[in-house]
């Protein structure tokens, strides 16, 4: 695939907080068109703070979010509303509006963000939840349907807009492995034939390494980007610490 000249997203020396006070300084990477990042660490690295900080949902304290050449923090209100138009997050909880279908959940940022009217939006959440199998799906609440079908609802819920860049915090968590398994499989469809860039969260190394062009490995000691590069190649010739991360089962050899 031939990439832009312009990445997608572009962050550079952020620095991430959350309640207890600074996670992570000093961040940078980027995600090219049609490309998939996925972001690790271990518990308490920061990972998720720096997805809300991506997501334009938490404002750092230093450094810059860059989304389609936009600076996220610094756009006036009318740009910031387009670049929210070519972004979808999915939450880790899946964080789906409990009192309404399934339906209503993936109508709603089409009517919020997009204004678009009631027979486009019911012909867009069909489409978006046959994309990812809940044909059936859309006039049940939320509390009606299994764990896999739930994430697979958020998915649809964040693909509603057509999103050019998809944000997801841990996608496979409490999946079975063929569920998880067929959401990656999914994520791959996306990037291949519709050119979605993507930046996961996840804990999933067999995840990362089916899916992933490239790895950001957050240093939750360090509090910063230990390494950045191709899943594989960080598996093989990263960092010690990256390469245990990676795989804990093989002791790490001195680079």
């Amino acid at each position: 695939m031939t990439r832009s000249s312009t990445p997608v997203l572009l962050v550079q020396d952020l620095s991430v907080h959350n309640a207890q006070g600074l996670l992570l300084e000093g961040v940078d990477f980027q995600a090219d068109a049609g490309e998939v990042v996925a972001v690790v660490g271990a518990s308490g690295s920061g990972k998720s703070s720096l997805l809300r900080h991506l997501a334009g949902l938490q404002v750092p304290a230093q450094g810059s979010v860059q989304v389609f050449g936009h600076d996220l923090y610094r756009s006036d209100a009318g740009t910031l509303q387009q670049l929210r138009q070519r972004m979808g997050i999915m939450f880790q909880g899946g964080a789906l509006w409990t009192s309404l279908s399934v339906n209503e959940n993936i109508e709603l940022p089409l009517r919020l963000l997009a204004g678009m009217g009631a027979p486009e939006r019911a012909a867009r959440a069909r489409a978006t939840l046959a994309l990812v199998g809940l044909d059936d799906a859309g006039h049940k609440l939320p509390a009606e349907l299994s764990g896999g079908m739930r994430k697979r609802a958020a998915l649809a819920r964040a693909l509603a807009l057509e999103p050019a860049l998809l944000l997801l915090d841990e996608p496979g968590s409490g999946l079975d492995p063929v569920s998880a398994a067929k959401l990656d499989d999914l994520i791959l469809q996306l990037c291949r034939q519709q050119g979605t860039t993507i930046v996961k969260v996840t804990h999933d190394m067999a995840s990362v390494l089916h899916v992933a062009d490239r790895m950001v490995f957050l240093d939750r000691q360090l509090g910063r980007v230990a390494a950045v590069g191709h899943p594989r190649e960080l598996l093989d010739h990263g960092p010690p610490a990256v390469r245990a991360f990676l795989n804990p089962h093989q002791p790490s050899r001195p680079s």
